[in-house]
């Protein structure tokens, strides 16, 4: 009879462990982002001079493309930003209406860790890595 306590708690503790599955392959693709813009040297940039619309593509909820029909730029946020996939979109706080800066501003309520330049072919590349393994 003392043993059914402690088998319920290695069960529980076992599968506390085996986390999600999903969540694992969050974290992967994230690294993999994180030692692209370190190999391929991503110039890192303080702000973006805002001509047009800003669209956004999502890599995962840490990263994005920003588009503002000319040039594309990988945006890095300080945390997971949920707020992406809400249908309520969350404003944007900026010093400046014509300029995105990283470490101050924020795209969709998410605090910006930093802005890189980056090419067509290098967006190209982190879809490609953020892309789930089922897409």
């Amino acid at each position: 009879m003392r043993r059914a306590p402690a088998i319920v708690a290695a069960a529980i503790l076992l599968a506390a462990c085996a986390g999600n599955p999903e969540e694992k392959s969050v974290v992967s693709r994230n690294d993999a982002i994180d030692d692209y813009i370190e190999v391929a040297d991503l110039t890192e940039i303080d702000q973006i001079r805002i001509k047009r619309e800003l669209h956004h593509k999502l890599i995962t909820e840490d990263y994005i493309l920003v588009d503002d029909g000319k040039d594309t730029y990988l945006v890095a946020f300080l945390r997971r930003c949920r707020e992406l996939n809400e249908i309520n979109v969350t404003p944007d706080y900026r010093y400046d209406a014509r300029i995105l800066d990283a470490r101050y501003d924020t795209y969709r309520g998410c605090k910006i860790r930093s802005l890189y330049a980056i090419t067509e072919g290098q967006a190209a590349e982190l879809l490609d890595l953020g892309a789930r393994p089922d897409d």
